[in-house]
């Protein structure tokens, strides 16, 4: 090769490495920054949600900016975009826990193994015990979600051996050996929870079903009424969710906290605090999804179904709100209806165990038993553990002559609450006959 041959080859393998490069710049370049709802948002949260965008427009290399802006995102309760977020920051910023935390505690029932993944991710990237713990303990939550018991036993084992004082991990456990009916195991493990804040209510309830599994009834009886009795308990401490709740400012703050209210049964200090939602706030969606299930915890299900319907007139594609409508409707006895609502809302999230229980009740009670044992099992492929759908699929079943399958669901209720009243009665008919 003469030397001008070389220099021509030279300058040709310069261009198509040139080329390369501009490819590889291209495919590295950041993603589309996700774009704002015109629907469905107050005023208030659109301008937060543009005062956090702005800040990515402005820096698209920040990972911290990325993050804020899918933590805004997260709170404003828009996850496929917060999660867009979170893995251009994962991109950016690898080795920063929170991302991959975050992430991970949105999409586990969407993309499972990505979750898992993500939070595994998390644990790895920890940069002290605490944070590291964090992560490991909703790891084991997720897996128990997902139903996987053995795999959350192992991570939930393993974390009570580096803190045997972690209340939250070990009421977790308690309930897996509860459910297997190791009753001297799972009682060993409640003893550290029931003088804590956190899991101090489930944990005496859970106490009782292990009494009442050992046959000691009367000291069951005991600790139902002390549980029951006892104040519902704040959400376990996460100090990453935490974050994503102070972009709630405002009305979104306030909702936040009749939430709350509503989740601990004070209905008196959450009718006040609703009312002023909606009077001030009257044409935003959320305050009348907050009246509607204010409502429907009082049983005035007709006033329930008016404030839902409102809310649906205001967004329309409201999972939650069809997902109420629908529990509206079947406290009113109408099934049909019920049945209508409830399949809109299976569209918006296949996934929702309790939305299937929920049709398969009103399916069962509107004389289509078929259909309703399709509803059950597929509220039981998302929630395993749930022995109350376990029972009323196995009364679907022995309405349609299924007797064998039916018996096999009464005894799978049965190992996972052996108080389920339901399964008790069709074990004594099913058994009898």
């Amino acid at each position: 090769m003469n030397i001008r041959s070389f220099v021509s080859w030279v300058s040709l393998w310069g261009a198509f490495m040139g080329l390369q490069s501009g490819c590889s710049l291209q495919t590295t370049a950041p993603p589309p920054i996700p774009t704002i709802p015109t629907n469905g948002l107050s005023r208030e949260w659109q301008g937060t949600l543009e005062a956090t965008r702005a800040e990515v427009v402005s820096n698209r290399l920040s990972a911290p900016s990325w993050g804020r802006l899918g933590q805004t995102y997260q709170a404003a309760e828009l996850n496929e975009a917060a999660l867009a977020c979170y893995r251009e920051a994962q991109r950016l910023q690898p080795n920063e826990q929170r991302w991959w935390h975050l992430s991970g505690s949105l999409n586990l029932l969407e993309q499972t193994e990505s979750a898992l993944s993500d939070l595994r991710e998390a644990i790895r990237t920890a940069t002290n015990s605490e944070l590291r713990e964090v992560s490991r303990f909703l790891l084991a939550r997720s897996l128990l979600e997902v139903g996987r018991p053995s795999e959350a036993a192992n991570e939930l084992g393993s974390l009570i051996r580096d803190s045997p004082h972690h209340a939250g991990a070990r009421l977790a456990l308690a309930r897996i050996e509860h459910s297997q009916r190791r009753w001297p195991e799972a009682e060993a493990l409640l003893n550290a929870c029931v003088t804590n804040s956190y899991t101090a209510r489930p944990a005496v309830l859970l106490l009782s079903q292990v009494r009442l599994g050992q046959g000691r009834s009367e000291d069951a009886q005991r600790l139902s009424q002390q549980g029951l009795a006892a104040p519902r308990p704040p959400d376990w401490p996460d100090p990453f969710l935490r974050e994503v709740l102070r972009f709630k400012e405002g009305s979104a703050a306030e909702e936040d906290r009749a939430n709350s209210l509503l989740s601990q049964g004070r209905l008196a200090e959450a009718e006040q605090l609703i009312t002023q939602l909606t009077t001030r706030f009257a044409s935003d969606a959320n305050p009348h999804l907050l009246l509607g299930r204010l409502r429907l915890q009082q049983r005035r299900c007709e006033e329930a179904e008016q404030a839902l319907r409102r809310h649906l007139e205001l967004t329309p594609d409201s999972f939650n709100g069809q997902a109420q409508l629908g529990l509206a409707l079947l406290c009113q006895q109408q099934w049909t209806q019920a049945i209508q609502t409830l399949r809109q809302a299976v569209a918006l999230k296949p996934d929702s165990a309790q939305v299937h229980h929920n049709l398969g009740i009103a399916l069962s009670r509107s004389g289509d038993s078929t259909h309703a044992v399709e509803s059950f099992r597929e509220a039981l492929r998302y929630n395993p553990q749930d022995a109350g759908t376990c029972a009323l699929l196995a009364d679907a079943l022995a309405k349609l002559g299924q007797r064998d399958e039916a018996k096999r669901y009464v005894e799978r209720a049965l190992q996972l609450n052996p108080k389920q009243s339901r399964a008790l009665e069709l074990q004594r008919i099913l058994y009898r006959q």
